[in-house]
């Protein structure tokens, strides 16, 4: 009700003005002067002026409530949007990144076992040649877990006030696939990110961020629909077409049924289990790719399952 005080004064002050201003008209044309007592003549002797001085700062006052009120709706809707898209990305990173934790141990089991044999060599005769491939494979492993680490840290920063940087769809694309490639390990997943079309090598003013987020989305879905398929793969692949550049993320599966298709955008529906999906997903990938002027979309003409991404090639930096 605090929040609604302001415009409510303001609009009561603005009713007040409005039959003042005409009674002022009237003084003036009268050749009459504009004080209290002409005033009040003049509401006295005009029917419509002593309905409108009173009417008037009421009709104001309940506009400014109603304000007040629509904004306060729309900021709690903001809000509660807001809260949504950040439990939805943080529910498709904790998808993948649970996935990664566990495969990051495997990396350490070669850190571990590579100091082991050093120690061990150090302590009676050793190779040289020996000790520094084991050396080698510990800085190398080191890189590989930094990479992961690296790449988990920038897709979980906060997005609410992220800005447009200069960036490309392989780079965008690159913040996630080398967490995913560690989700799939073991899974008998083939995956191929191919990066020969030049849309991925453009320099272009995107929220790297928040849209890194729409693939490992579509990523930990395509994981989710086949991997208890025989043929299993996904692959990513992009070219450019009336004035967009398109990436296409295509998995082995045979489609979506239609009945499904028709509802795959709606907030809160999932085709999956019970609580192993939120429904907000797709919905909320749809909404950042088109708050960059551009489009998600199932790909009903393809054989196999495809969901292409489309941003605009205007986006050009």
């Amino acid at each position: 009700m605090k929040q609604a005080l302001i415009p409510i004064i303001i609009g009561s002050l603005f009713g007040f003005l409005v039959p003042t201003f005409f009674i002022y008209l009237d003084l003036n044309e009268l050749e009459m002067s504009f004080n209290l007592k002409n005033i009040l003549w003049d509401i006295n002797s005009q029917r419509i002026l002593k309905f409108s001085v009173p009417a008037f700062p009421l009709i104001f006052a309940l506009a400014g409530y109603f304000y007040s009120r629509e904004k306060t709706l729309q900021q709690k809707l903001n809000k509660e949007e807001a809260e949504n898209k950040r439990n939805s990305h943080l529910a498709s990173i904790g998808e993948m990144t649970s996935s990664v934790a566990h495969e990051i141990n495997n990396p350490l089991a070669i850190i571990s076992g590579s100091a082991l044999v050093i120690q061990r060599r150090l302590e009676g005769e050793f190779d040289v040649e020996e000790i520094k491939n084991k050396i080698g494979d510990i800085r190398e492993t080191c890189d590989r877990i930094s990479k992961i680490i690296r790449s988990m840290q920038d897709i979980t920063r906060d997005t609410s006030e992220e800005d447009s940087t200069s960036t490309t769809l392989a780079e965008v694309i690159g913040d996630v696939t080398g967490i995913f490639e560690e989700k799939i390990k073991g899974s008998d997943i083939d995956f191929k990110f191919e990066l020969e079309s030049p849309i991925f090598q453009k320099p272009l003013l995107l929220k790297r961020i928040s849209l890194s987020r729409v693939f490992i989305n579509l990523l930990n879905n395509s994981v989710d629909a086949i991997k208890e398929s025989e043929e299993k793969w996904i692959k990513i692949f992009g070219h450019e077409k009336d004035g967009f550049y398109e990436v296409l993320i295509q998995d082995s599966g045979s489609g979506i049924p239609p009945e499904i298709v028709e509802r795959l955008f709606e907030p809160f529906f999932t085709s999956k289990d019970i609580g192993k999906g939120t429904g907000l997903g797709l919905s909320l990938s749809q909404k950042v790719v088109r708050d960059e002027g551009g489009d998600l979309h199932y790909d009903d003409t393809r054989k196999n399952t495809t969901f292409v991404v489309k941003i605009p090639s205007s986006k050009a930096s």
